[in-house]
């Protein structure tokens, strides 16, 4: 009879795998005593369950006598405990190991709120390349992704940039070298999570020693006219181009971008939760919309309800929006309500932004509607908590970004008021005006020619 091959991580558990099992209880833990069946007179092996590492244990007892075994196991596991106890690592986990046990960890960060699906998506690209480069050093590690994470040197990630380089370079394409850096960022979050949960120590933690300079913002501050000279842009793109006329799909698409470009700015709402938005999301109220956001849609993932103008629509819901089902979303592509704007949007946006170059505007981006919203708001004089509310962001973000703004606002509200000082150290606050102010200096000018003419 063939004897079985026993595999600890398998076949722990599993009929006919662990011969003669015997349970020693050690207070709130127990070791599980047993033999394996490929040999008649097997050595005798502990299991004991380690809850702070979620694995079990195994090693051998070296005797073949089952009273010895028990007196071995209880020094064994009394050693086991108090490593444990002292925060030390018993069980070296794999490569696999670890991105299996931070994908669960992620998840539920998205579960919670902490991220937004589309951010974890995206780190999981590039975990995934990392991996792809980690399997690729054959050489140096055999074992690929069952590599332990005790046998990793973090300055490997130093020869990383060159394999992305190869690799885009082999597909016919470049890469940007802060790209690569971000990706690097995202990679070692995985390895200091490990770090965290005691699983490496700081040996295994990426480095690498080349350097991306700092770019400067890509987002420009808008000009006096700039926002001007967008729409005029925008409306000729979409509704005046030679180029697309009588072609209805190409039509329809302009016409999509130009609505989903005047809602943001009516709004300030971001791009993906317009881009979320269903017709289940909009309520009608006389001549507004009560426009429910979603959650699961929002970079904050809170949930919010706003009041929009019918008009800020345009005539989207009237004209041009070809699917009206309840779970259809209000701003599709032309051929299926059940997908999302987003790719079909940005697609249409790239040809808009050679119309936009034209003008030296190609820098000019959908965020940038709503920094206008932001600002016209600012202007108006709404209070910040009441702004950072409907944008759904939050009074100390809207105070570093728009610093320069809120500047200009408040001093031209100081300019309003004057502080006149008195002989007896206290002072009048006069609000100034075009009648006012003439009448102050005049007064001025009348007291300093008394004082002279007193000296």
């Amino acid at each position: 009879m063939k004897k079985k091959a026993y595999l600890a991580s398998e076949h722990y558990r599993e009929r006919n795998y662990e011969l003669d099992q015997c349970i020693v209880k050690f207070g709130t833990h127990a070791a599980t005593l047993y033999r394996r069946p490929e040999s008649k007179r097997s050595s005798w092996f502990f299991r004991i369950f380690i809850r702070e590492e979620k694995r079990h244990y195994r090693q051998s007892l070296r005797t073949t006598d089952l009273k010895q075994a028990k007196s071995l196991v209880t020094d064994r596991v009394i050693e086991i405990l108090g490593k444990v106890h002292s925060g030390q690592r018993l069980l070296d986990v794999s490569l696999n190991d670890l991105h299996r046990q931070y994908q669960i960890h992620m998840d539920h960060q998205v579960e919670n709120g902490q991220i937004s699906p589309n951010t974890w998506k995206s780190h999981r690209y590039r975990l995934r390349l990392g991996l792809e480069f980690l399997k690729g050093l054959e050489k140096r590690y055999p074992n690929a992704l069952n590599t332990r994470l005790s046998a990793l040197d973090g300055e490997l990630f130093n020869g990383y940039f060159d394999w992305r380089l190869s690799v885009t370079k082999g597909k016919g394409r470049t890469i940007r070298s802060d790209v690569v850096r971000d990706e690097l960022l995202t990679i070692r979050k995985m390895f200091q999570y490990a770090k965290k949960e005691k699983l490496c120590g700081e040996k295994a933690i990426p480095s690498w020693d080349f350097i991306v300079e700092t770019e400067a913002p890509r987002r420009k501050r808008l000009g006096p006219d700039d926002n001007r000279n967008f729409k005029q842009c925008l409306a000729q793109w979409a509704m005046l181009d030679d180029r697309i006329a009588g072609k209805e799909k190409a039509t329809y698409h302009r016409m999509l971008t130009l609505c989903v470009i005047r809602l943001v700015e009516a709004t300030g709402m971001r791009s993906g939760e317009v881009f979320g938005l269903k017709n289940s999301c909009l309520k009608r109220r006389g001549d507004d919309y009560i426009v429910s956001i979603q959650a699961k849609t929002s970079k904050v993932r809170r949930s919010r309800d706003i009041t929009v103008l019918a008009d800020s629509f345009g005539d989207w819901f009237y004209r041009w929006q070809r699917h009206k089902d309840k779970d259809a979303y209000v701003f599709s592509p032309f051929d299926s309500g059940k997908t999302s704007c987003r790719d079909t949007f940005y697609h249409q946006y790239k040809s808009f932004r050679q119309e936009l170059k034209k003008v030296n505007l190609d820098w000019y981006d959908l965020y940038h509607c709503r920094h206008v919203w932001v600002t016209h708001r600012i202007h108006a004089g709404e209070q910040l908590y009441k702004i950072a509310q409907a944008a759904g962001t939050s009074t100390k973000e809207i105070e570093s970004t728009y610093s320069h703004v809120l500047t200009e606002v408040t001093t031209k509200e100081f300019n309003k008021k004057k502080v006149i000082p008195r002989p007896d150290g206290s002072h009048e606050v006069i609000l100034l005006d075009s009648i006012v102010a003439p009448l102050e200096m005049a007064d001025e000018i009348k007291g300093t020619k008394n004082a002279r003419s007193n000296k």
